[in-house]
């Protein structure tokens, strides 16, 4: 039987938690002007994504092998909004935003480059969205590929179609979209502003019968798959007085597992490859925790407070967490801020 009972494990460390100044996890590159990156398969590059560029660097030497600037219309704002590597390495790809000819619209558009020339192979969708999802994701095959901009979308690469199309109802739009490795599973989240609430409905799409159910009717923050697709994690909201909670769900039968609290939940959120750590949270800070019970192993600030932070926090006006993302090997960690900055980190939980 599933465990329901709502289990509060933000502010407790469990017994293989690590005395401060001993955390298990050290800061160990910073590249300064991006906002989000994304490991490169082999796990010795990052792409690291600005409104006006996006460059590949060699982790261990700093070396951009090669940088893209956002084509066409597209101004600094909005222009690249993410970008991600495909499963063999080979290819780089990347959303984007200009401006319509109307000079109202965006036009949300996705781009596939050669990751080791940045040349643009091509691009498959033009559409207008003025809300486009930070998620882009492969099938482990590199055959399917998914995103989101109001709708969800995923496509056929090798038969260059669009293979499935997820519309909401009732005035809700798509935030985010995300493939599962196996190209089974499409997870969606849609919402709606309702003033003072906002609405959400996350969603499951059985891709090799295009059906859909609805899982959660609730305001939905983040969502990944584990590692070994056993499980799905999904931050939920619920109201903006409470705080996140994570739910956990059997990949395929779709059972609820599990519910806890955990300072990992907020708006960024990942599982590391061998499904034992989370990663994330709402703002600068962000938490390391078990994925069995969401118990806090480590924290770190993902920026340095300054005076002008902390005036900056008194007058609501936060930086928050745009993204984390293990590497592929689980022993490094990406994170991104709103304050420009991309950092790697170094994980070590072998440590005694």
């Amino acid at each position: 039987m599933p465990n329901r009972r709502r289990r509060d494990f933000g502010g407790v460390c469990l017994p293989i938690c690590f005395a401060q100044g001993q955390l298990p996890l050290t800061k160990t590159q910073q590249y300064n002007g991006p906002h989000r990156g994304s490991f490169a398969p082999d796990g010795t590059s990052v792409v690291l994504v600005t409104a006006a560029e996006i460059k590949i660097v060699r982790i261990q030497s700093g070396r951009t092998i090669c940088k893209i600037v956002v084509p066409g219309r597209a101004a600094s704002k909005p222009g690249f909004d993410s970008a991600v590597f495909s499963h063999d390495g080979k290819t780089l790809a990347a959303g984007y935003d200009s401006w319509g000819e109307n000079g109202k619209d965006f036009i949300h558009t996705i781009a596939f480059y050669d990751a080791d020339k940045c040349s643009m192979k091509r691009t498959i969708r033009s559409a207008p969205s003025n809300n486009a999802g930070n998620y882009l994701s492969f099938s482990s095959d590199d055959r399917l590929f998914a995103a989101s901009a109001d709708v969800s979308y995923v496509w056929d690469l090798n038969d260059r179609v669009e293979y499935h199309r997820e519309t909401p109802t009732d005035g809700y739009l798509v935030k985010e979209a995300l493939i599962s490795s196996d190209g089974r599973w499409l997870a969606s989240y849609a919402q709606k502003f309702v003033p003072p609430n906002t609405l959400g409905r996350f969603f499951i799409t059985d891709l090799s019968t295009k059906e859909t159910r609805v899982l959660i009717s609730d305001w939905i923050l983040q969502f990944a798959f584990s590692g070994d697709l056993k499980k799905l994690y999904v931050n939920v909201m619920g109201s903006r007085e409470s705080r996140p909670n994570i739910k956990v769900y059997e990949v395929g039968t779709w059972k609820f597992v599990d519910e806890f609290l955990s300072d990992a939940a907020g708006r960024s959120f990942a599982v590391s490859p061998d499904g034992k750590l989370l990663a994330g949270g709402y703002e600068s800070p962000f938490t390391i925790a078990s994925a069995e019970n969401g118990a806090v192993l480590a924290k770190a600030s993902h920026y340095t407070r300054t005076e002008a932070d902390d005036l900056a926090d008194r007058m609501h006006m936060i930086t928050f967490l745009d993204q984390v993302e293990f590497s592929p090997d689980g022993k490094m960690l990406l994170t991104g801020g709103e304050d420009g900055s991309v950092k790697l980190w170094k994980l070590d939980f072998d440590k005694k």
